[in-house]
């Protein structure tokens, strides 16, 4: 698992360092500085992550961040304290079929909607309207102050 953040390094790291003390879970962090800025928000660009997009996801609240490989992503609602919040769970329902997938695309296209999960090909139209580059498009991320205060809290 990587974590590709828009997010400052000391802020993500407070957070991540939480969610895994043996520094075991996430083979890689990503940070703000990774990011590329456009109009006051930040872009996630997966081919830095020297991973074959076919086999890479992105899990993300702001469709604006994951607009240069939007058929890669998976769209969540913001969580910040809601402890009804069952998001993760409906998608960790997919995650053994994006495993044995040869292209994670193809099921995420097809299965996000009936699993209830919203995907990035339902926002399609709000990035291609900001970006022209169709299969390698671009993306930004908002702040995630909120949830490392809850973390704190």
């Amino acid at each position: 698992v990587i974590v590709f953040t828009a997010s400052v390094r000391a802020y993500a790291d407070k957070l991540l360092d939480i969610l895994d003390p043996s520094g075991t879970l996430f083979t890689c962090r990503m940070y703000r500085e990774h990011c590329t800025p456009l109009d006051g928000c930040y872009t996630k660009d997966l081919r830095l992550l020297g991973r074959e997009l076919a086999r890479t996801v992105i899990v993300e609240n702001t469709p604006l961040s994951y607009c240069y490989q939007p058929q890669n992503a998976v769209l969540v609602p913001t969580w910040v304290t809601d402890d009804a919040d069952t998001e993760l769970i409906l998608l960790a329902a997919l995650l053994p079929e994006l495993a044995a997938a040869s292209d994670v695309r193809d099921v995420l296209k097809l299965r996000c909607r009936m699993l209830g999960v919203m995907s990035a090909w339902e926002h399609g139209s709000a990035c291609s309207s900001i970006f022209s580059g169709g299969e390698d498009g671009e993306g930004t991320e908002g702040e995630d102050e909120d949830i490392l205060e809850a973390a704190d809290g």
